[in-house]
């Protein structure tokens, strides 16, 4: 079970939000050099493990965080609504399919980071970015510790 793969597939299901951003660069992880814009890159904190030996609940809490980039700052905002719009429903319901069907207690976006990434060859080309950070309870299996 992967929520970071099951997250990738619910918004790559989306219309709002691949109408402005194609599914390919919709990505886990960092946003790649020189990939086209627009673009979304998510990821988790890595090493996040909420199960243990004082008694596993077979769910888990975690943070992912959202980078929306775009060419201009309405191109990014418009992004950012979209997936918005999308993430605030994720609660009670299953996303993703085969082994990563992952069911969603509970979600909420906590906030958000606004900036410019300027191009390092000095040209008056820039990226807009808008980061947030959807907090996320998911089920997962309980291990058996053996």
């Amino acid at each position: 079970m992967s929520l970071k793969a099951a997250l990738h597939q619910y918004l790559a299901s989306k219309e709002s939000v691949t109408n402005l951003v194609p599914a390919a660069r919709i990505v886990r992880g960092k946003r790649p050099a020189g990939m086209d814009l627009p673009m979304v890159a998510y990821s988790g904190p890595p090493g996040v493990d909420e199960d243990h030996q004082g008694g596993a609940s077979g769910s888990a809490t975690t943070t992912i965080t959202f980078d929306a980039w775009g060419t201009s700052d309405s191109q990014v905002t418009g992004i950012v609504d979209a997936l918005r719009n999308v993430l605030h429903c994720l609660a009670n319901q299953t996303i993703g399919t085969g082994d990563d069907e992952t069911f969603i207690q509970a979600a909420r976006i906590d906030g958000y980071d606004d900036d410019t990434e300027w191009a390092v060859d000095g040209s008056d080309e820039h990226n807009c970015m808008l980061r947030f950070y959807l907090i996320v309870t998911y089920n997962r299996p309980i291990p058996n510790f053996t």
